[in-house]
């Protein structure tokens, strides 16, 4: 699942979803994102599309 496809499930959902790390997924959520958090070994974004509040987290080895 890519960046697009992980905030519209969010939305579409109305969860957080959990992906592993991927440099390229995390490079597209930071572009995209409000704002972010490191918490351990995970990565918290946040932001909304359209109105809609949306939040990806990409856990293990995670390195900003």
């Amino acid at each position: 699942m890519n960046a697009t496809e992980a905030i519209a499930r969010s939305i579409n959902h109305n969860e957080i979803v959990f992906l592993e790390y991927a440099r390229t997924t995390a490079d597209e959520l930071m572009r995209r994102s409000d704002d972010w958090i490191v918490s351990g070994t995970t990565i918290e974004y946040w932001g909304t599309h359209e109105g809609d509040e949306w939040r990806v987290h990409l856990q293990a080895g995670a390195r900003v």
